[in-house]
């Protein structure tokens, strides 16, 4: 679509459960101007065919099939490739939007231009969405200096239902997107949170599936491995270090000041400081691994 002002990407592996049901609820936003981009990270259930069925009921949709799983992350980036319009918003195959969920953080995006992410509250359910219950706890990171939104994001984040929000397509291709390590996620709205504000819309219109199979902290730790990064680097043994990291990577590049870089460098280093045990744990845990390789 020519007009479209908004990229949906939806990544997926074996997705079919839940794919139609997430895939329909999309396509019949109250905002129309958009396009929808699944990308199939070599699903092996009946993703492939579900998807062919959308693409060919609905204009909107496209839909590309990796030859090999390319971990979860991996598989978030490469369909944000595909985004050239104004807006992106990355579309779990688990998860559910309400009717405006699209148009309200549109609008809100229209209305600040400060704000490089604008998110609805979200309702958490098991098996039905409309047994869901209220999450209380989705930031609104509205304040105007970039160090506040930084500590905040570091210090307050649990689920990350923001991540689901509607994103300015341009300023996330400045950041470093998603790496193979857990919690990158993390990391990358902690780079969005140095530049823009990040809104939470006053409406639930985000239904989250928590579940063992939909939520990565709820997995094992061989499960994380391959949900994360099937192939190539271990993920799981310097968690801590790979965010810390990635974090002061992202200070060093903000369009911020000296003097906002100098206190975002000291809150990490505190960061650090109160997380040193931990990342001694995993510093030592990773040493015999590189002797012996």
């Amino acid at each position: 679509m020519t007009d479209a002002v908004l990229t949906i990407g939806m990544p997926v592996f074996n997705g079919a459960p839940w794919l139609h049901r997430t895939a329909t609820a999309l396509l019949h936003q109250t905002f129309e101007q958009f396009v929808l981009v699944i990308c199939d990270n070599a699903s092996t259930d009946d993703t492939r065919e579900i998807c062919e069925g959308l693409a060919k009921a609905d204009r909107r949709v496209s839909y590309i099939r990796n030859p090999e799983d390319i971990g979860v992350f991996g598989n978030y980036d490469r369909v944000f490739s595909y985004a050239n319009t104004k807006y992106f918003k990355w579309a779990s195959v688990n998860d559910f939007c309400a009717p405006e969920f699209v148009e309200e953080c549109v609008q809100a995006l229209d209305r600040h231009s400060d704000a490089v992410l604008v998110y609805p509250r979200t309702v958490i359910f098991q098996d039905d969405p409309e047994t869901g219950e209220l999450y209380d706890a989705d930031l609104n990171l509205a304040e105007a200096c970039p160090v506040e939104r930084f500590r905040r994001l570091l210090n307050e984040i649990r689920l990350n239902n923001m991540f689901n929000g509607v994103i300015r397509t341009d300023i996330l291709k400045k950041t470093s997107l998603n790496k193979p390590y857990q919690g990158s996620d993390i990391g990358l709205l902690a780079e969005l949170a140095l530049r823009g504000k990040m809104l939470r819309l006053a409406e639930p219109l985000f239904y989250r599936h928590v579940t063992p199979d939909t939520l990565s902290a709820m997995k094992s730790r061989k499960e994380q491995q391959e949900f994360f990064a099937s192939v190539g680097r271990d993920v799981m043994s310097t968690p801590t270090w790979d965010l810390y990291m990635s974090c002061f990577r992202a200070v060093m590049k903000a369009p911020i000041s000296v003097r906002q870089r100098t206190r975002c460098t000291f809150f990490l280093s505190q960061l650090c400081w109160w997380g040193r045990y931990e990342l001694w744990h995993e510093a030592t845990r990773k040493l015999p691994e590189q002797t012996t390789a």
